[in-house]
C-alpha cells in the first residue's frame, strides 16, 4: 500500500522542479517507509511513465527492505541497504549553505538522503546507486546518508533544499541538495524523459506492506497540516524550470491526498515561502482505522 500527500503542477513542458523540504524524523513501523520528496515525471497516456525522484526517507534499520507494490500491479525488489553508512551528512538548514560529512555508523532510523528513478512506472528503476543509472560527481555528499539537523514540534524548524534539473547541452538530468551538486542522471536511461517532463510532484509518502488495520507510521512529523509552523512538515518554494533553465513559480498547485483522515495536504502563499504546502500525519487514528 503506497499513501501521498503531495501537492502537483502537470500539462506544461517541465525541465526540472526546486523545493526546500523540512526535514522530520517520523516514526515507522516494521518495513514500512516514511518520505519526503520532489518526483519529476513524464507521464503521457498509453506510455510508461518516467520518474526522477529525490528527498529524504526514513525506514527500518533492517539491512535489506523487500517491497510489493501491489497498487501499481508490479512486482518490485528495491535492495536499500542500510548497511553501516559509512557518511553522514549534516546539512545546515537554516542558511541552506552548510554541507560536510563525518564518520556515522548509525541504524536509528534517521532521515536519509535518497534517489529513485524508474524508466518503465516502476517495472524496474533504482535506488541511489545500488544499480547502474545515478552517477555520482560529489566527493562531499554521499547518497544514503543521514540529514540533519531535525526539526522538533514546537520547536526549532530545519529544511533543506532539493533541485533536479535537465542540462540542455548534455541533457542529463542533475541533482543539487542545499549549494552541492551530488551527480546526474544520464538521457539515455529514459525514454520521455530524455525530452522533457509533463508532472511535477512535491510532498510525502508512506509504504506500508500490512493488512488488516491501517499502519501507524508516521508521515512529516505524525501531525496534520492545520497545526501550521513547528508543528506539520511543510514544503516551500516549490518551483519549477523551464526550457531556458529559469527557475519560475509553481503556479495552478493541485493537491492530492488518497485517504484525508491518514495523511493530509493543503497549501498556501507568502511573500517569503510563495508557494508552499503543509503535509503529513499520524497514520492510523479513530478516523483512520
Amino acid at each position: 500500500m503506497l499513501q501521498h500527500a503531495i501537492g502537483f503542477v502537470r500539462n506544461e513542458e517541465f525541465y526540472g522542479a526546486k523545493a526546500v523540504l523540512n526535514v522530520w524524523k517520523p516514526d515507522v513501523i516494521g518495513n514500512d517507509f516514511s518520505l519526503s520528496q520532489i518526483w519529476v515525471l513524464s507521464n503521457f497516456p498509453g506510455r510508461p511513465a518516467n520518474s526522477i525522484e529525490a528527498g529524504w526517507q526514513v525506514s527500518s534499520s533492517l539491512a535489506l527492505l523487500f517491497i510489493y507494490y501491489s497498487d501499481l500491479f508490479c512486482y518490485i525488489q528495491k535492495y536499500i541497504f542500510v548497511l553501516n553508512l559509512f557518511i553522514f551528512i549534516k546539512i545546515s538548514l537554516k542558511n541552506n549553505n552548510n554541507i560536510y560529512s563525518m564518520p556515522s555508523k548509525h541504524k536509528d532510523g534517521l532521515p536519509r538522503l535518497f534517489t529513485y528513478w524508474t524508466p518503465n512506472g516502476y517495472r524496474s528503476g533504482c535506488y541511489n546507486m545500488i544499480c547502474p543509472g545515478f552517477v555520482q560527481t560529489s566527493r562531499t555528499v554521499s547518497l544514503g546518508a543521514a540529514i540533519g539537523p531535525i526539526s522538533t514540534y514546537n520547536g526549532e524548524q530545519f529544511d533543506v533544499a532539493f533541485m533536479i534539473w535537465k542540462d540542455p547541452k548534455s541533457e542529463n538530468w542533475w541533482l543539487k541538495v542545499g549549494n552541492e551538486v551530488i551527480g546526474y542522471w544520464p538521457a539515455s536511461l529514459f525514454t520521455d524523459l530524455r525530452n522533457h517532463a509533463t508532472l511535477i510532484e512535491y510532498g510525502g509518502e508512506v509504504y506500508s506492506g500490512s493488512s488488516g488495520k491501517h499502519t501507524s507510521t508516521q508521515m512529516g512529523s505524525g501531525h496534520f497540516p492545520y497545526e501550521g509552523l513547528g508543528k506539520a512538515a511543510y514544503a516551500r518554494n516549490l518551483e519549477v524550470i523551464d526550457r531556458a533553465n529559469n527557475l519560475n513559480a509553481a503556479s495552478n498547485l493541485q493537491l492530492f491526498t488518497d485517504k484525508p483522515n491518514c495523511y493530509d495536504v493543503t497549501k498556501g502563499y507568502s511573500d517569503v515561502w510563495h508557494n508552499y504546502i503543509y503535509f503529513g500525519g499520524p497514520g492510523y487514528n479513530p478516523k483512520c482505522p
